[in-house]
């Protein structure tokens, strides 16, 4: 998570201090948007999978109810997640692919 998260910074940052000319854009822009899209989407999945993977150790040996709506609550933000970034990121490749 954490070298993805910075890997999508540098490239975010490397589009700041880019050239502004026409060609640049033309070119370059696009494809470093992506990547650091990418970047940001793997950081952010890793981020919520340790979360979830921290929330099921912790609960192991707690009561079952309380296990349940640990996990409820764990994997209720990867849900969302996934609801609202996986068809984005089909349509984006489907349509500039």
């Amino acid at each position: 998570g954490l070298a993805s998260s910075l890997t999508s910074v540098v490239i975010f940052l490397s589009i700041l201090t880019s050239s502004l000319e026409y060609q640049d854009f033309l070119n370059t822009v696009h494809r470093k948007l992506s990547l650091g899209f990418i970047f940001l989407f793997f950081s952010v999945t890793s981020t919520m999978l340790t979360f979830t993977a921290t929330i099921l150790l912790l609960v192991h040996l707690q009561k079952k109810w309380t296990a349940t709506l640990t996990y409820a609550a764990a994997f209720l933000p990867i849900c969302v997640f996934a609801l609202f970034q996986f068809p984005l990121y089909y349509r984006f490749f489907i349509e500039h692919v």
